[in-house]
């Protein structure tokens, strides 16, 4: 442990910072997007770089699919709808007025089926990759606008708001690697196990910004309490690691009797540890205060760990005393 090894959590997150330019460009202040602005450069991006187009659609895709699938079929049972009701009288011959559109690419779009003639891309679960979706986009560029909504959408959601969207897909995430290499950022930025580092990085990082120490801390518990809503196996393995850091601290205080004028808060922090925390880490209801005091010691005493680890192994070896750990049930 130490604030050493603690950057290791936080990536870039590449992914956010092309939806943010892509926002910057193309939505203004009063979030009205500019869709003919997207749809021209995309046309030129796809006429003149086409890898680039490519890529670009791979990595907007997943945001896409999760955020509003079910949208994404309306679209595609409108294309059907359509097709169907002009294919009614001669749907070879429709297939055959629309080959000869150069536009379209028709027969890279379309394939017969023996059931009902439908077109291949009638839903999601038809576009196994990322080129399917762009012949897709070909029939209809309100798909495209989408697609970059979605996206916009995306970043506007809060932190933990899409780390329990992308949780709740999870069992998507082999087709999603599939459709954009580049999920797997998306994926750790939000949704890496959250770990003491991350909670020190917090701490430190507030610290050296000047912020007052009780509004850092107090913004920790919030954040804390957000896991234990969003996240709750993450959030009982955390906070039972702060604790035992913490209560190993409190009892050292204690047991020295180096508590100094908060004799009374350490004595109240220990014994809440003892007879009520478990039960509050296991119903992720840790309550503030003491959440609170606990971050407050656990704080001091990782800001000089290595003294304070070696100087209560020193004292409980030479007192023969031994501080437990509190476990969960």
């Amino acid at each position: 442990m130490g604030v050493n090894y603690i950057m290791h959590v936080f990536i870039d997150n590449y992914v956010n910072k092309i939806r943010l330019q892509l926002k910057q460009k193309y939505v203004d202040e009063n979030y009205n997007i500019n869709t003919e602005l997207i749809i021209s450069d995309m046309n030129h991006l796809k006429e003149n770089s086409y890898d680039y187009y490519v890529k670009l659609l791979s990595i907007l895709y997943p945001a896409f699919f999760i955020l509003n699938e079910e949208a994404a079929c309306d679209y595609a049972d409108k294309i059907l709808d359509d097709i169907k009701l002009e294919a009614n009288e001669d749907y070879e011959e429709y297939t055959d007025d629309l080959a000869e559109d150069d536009s379209l690419d028709t027969y890279d779009i379309f394939e017969e089926t023996e059931a009902d003639n439908k077109p291949w891309f009638y839903s999601l679960d038809d576009v196994d990759n990322i080129y399917d979706f762009i012949d897709w986009i070909k029939i209809d560029e309100n798909l495209l606008i989408d697609l970059f909504r979605c996206n916009f959408e995306f970043l506007d959601e809060s932190y933990f708001d899409i780390r329990e969207l992308l949780n709740e897909y999870k069992d998507c995430d082999p087709y999603l690697m599939d459709m954009s290499p580049l999920w797997y950022i998306d994926k750790y930025y939000y949704c890496h196990e959250i770990t003491i580092d991350e909670i020190n990085f917090k701490l430190f990082s507030g610290i050296k910004k000047d912020i007052d120490r009780v509004i850092v801390i107090d913004s920790v518990v919030n954040y804390i309490n957000n896991i234990g809503k969003y996240d709750p196996d993450n959030y009982k393995k955390l906070v039972v690691n702060i604790i035992n850091y913490s209560y190993k601290y409190q009892k050292y205080l204690l047991l020295s009797k180096k508590y100094e004028s908060f004799k009374n808060i350490v004595e109240q922090s220990v014994k809440y540890i003892e007879k009520e925390s478990i039960s509050e880490i296991n119903s992720c209801s840790v309550n503030d205060d003491s959440l609170y005091t606990i971050l407050d010691y656990y704080f001091d005493f990782i800001e000089s760990y290595d003294n304070n680890e070696k100087t209560i192994n020193e004292f409980c070896d030479k007192n023969k005393c031994n501080i437990k750990q509190i476990k969960l049930n």
